[in-house]
């Protein structure tokens, strides 16, 4: 969900109020400023919550964990926890917090 409203507020909402200002000028189609402010104020509206948004889900452990040990760099081993059963399908992101296993 959260891919679908950043691809619209960054690619679609954009192009629209652009598009609509560009025609509407050679079309002379009325409310200019109006139609095409209110989609790019809209824009900018969600734009600021999604960023919060993420920014708000950054901070939480995500996913889950990695536990990494570091005083053994070459073992190769990590070992995965997931917060809850994750549905893993193909493209889908994993955000997962890195916790070192050595410094506890």
């Amino acid at each position: 969900m959260y891919d679908v409203l950043k691809w619209i507020v960054a690619i679609v909402l954009p192009a629209l109020g652009t598009a609509y200002y560009g025609l509407a000028m050679l079309w002379h189609w009325p409310f200019v400023t109006e139609v095409s402010g209110t989609i790019l104020l809209i824009t900018a509206l969600l734009g600021t919550v999604l960023g919060v948004s993420s920014a708000g889900y950054k901070k939480t452990d995500g996913d889950g964990t990695m536990t990494i040990n570091s005083a053994d760099p070459y073992s190769g081993v990590a070992t995965f926890a997931f917060n809850s059963d994750p549905t893993l399908k193909n493209g889908r992101h994993v955000q997962l917090k890195v916790v070192d296993e050595s410094s506890q």
